[in-house]
Parts: structure tokens; C-alpha cells; sequence
């Protein structure tokens, strides 16, 4: 029986009152087929969608005592927030994680016998600010902005998109 069939079928069924008989219960399980088939289809026509989520729901999963119920809970508070704000975030962790990095590569050795010799220091700081850039901390900021992270994102997403070994 057709999806139209169907419908017709239980209209008329339910319009008359009539009592269901077999062809009723076959028009309904056409139609649960039919929806069934559509959720499936959709996911299938956004696969990327659906991998991303499901790590996404394993991530909160693992990070939340393997309580699904809360997991779900997070997964749609996050999903309230607009793509702008998750970019905002995105850029402020990298900004944060390569600073962080950054900051712990900086250490002065400097020897034992000069540590009483302001002349001397001074000049191994200013060995030190050679090796290390005075503006990485501006440099990392301004290459991590929003707007670059942004344009970063959508270069990145419309790349996976187009990517076909994703899309299996």
C-alpha cells in the first residue's frame, strides 16, 4: 500500500467512525514505515552532522560520570548558545592555551656568578627578550582574534563538508 493509499485509508476509517480492520493496521505500519525511513534519510543526508554529534554527546558522556540524562541536558544548553558565541570561546581557549604554552617556554638561566651583576643581567634580559619576541603575547592574540578564528572555521567547515571520506 502507498503512502497516499494509506492516509486515505485511515481517514476514511476514522471520518466514518468505522471499526479498524487488517487494511487499517497495514496503512498504519506504512506510515510508522514511512517515518522511519525519513528520520533515517535525514540523518544520512547530514552524516557529518551526526558524527560530530555523537562525539559530541560521547565527550559530555565521559566528562559527566556517564549520566546520559545530564549529558543530553549540557548538549542543549550548548546548542542554545549561537555559532558566534562557540567561535568567541573556541578563540579565547586557543588564545589561552598558547599563552599558557608559550609562558612556561620562558625561563632566564642565568649563572650564579652574575646574579649580584645589574650589568650583566641586563644584558642577558636583553638576550632573552631576543630570543623570545616582546610582541608574541600581541602576535598570539591578534593571529587568534574572533574574526580570524571565524574565517579559520568556515574555511575548515566548508573543507570537511566538501570532503567525501567524511560523508560515509
Amino acid at each position: 500500500m502507498s503512502l497516499q493509499e494509506s492516509i486515505k485509508r485511515l481517514r476514511y476509517t476514522f471520518v466514518n467512525k468505522n471499526k479498524p480492520n487488517d487494511k487499517d493496521i497495514e496503512a498504519l505500519n506504512e506510515l510508522l514505515m514511512v517515518l522511519e525511513r525519513s528520520h533515517a534519510s535525514k540523518i544520512e543526508d547530514n552524516i557529518i552532522y551526526a558524527k560530530i554529534l555523537c562525539l559530541h554527546i560521547k565527550d559530555r558522556y565521559l566528562n559527566s560520570n556517564q549520566d546520559i540524562n545530564e549529558t543530553l541536558k549540557f548538549l542543549s544548553k550548548d546548542l542554545k548558545e549561537s555559532l558566534d558565541f562557540h567561535i568567541e570561546t573556541l578563540a579565547n581557549k586557543i588564545i589561552s592555551t598558547q599563552i599558557v604554552n608559550y609562558v612556561k617556554t620562558l625561563t632566564i638561566d642565568v649563572p650564579d656568578s652574575e646574579l649580584n651583576n645589574p650589568i650583566a643581567l641586563a644584558n642577558i634580559e636583553n638576550q632573552f627578550w631576543d630570543v623570545h619576541q616582546k610582541n608574541i603575547l600581541n602576535e598570539i592574540i591578534f593571529s587568534n582574534s574572533s574574526e580570524n578564528v571565524k574565517k579559520n572555521f568556515f574555511i575548515t567547515a566548508n573543507e570537511i563538508l566538501n570532503n567525501e571520506n567524511y560523508k560515509k
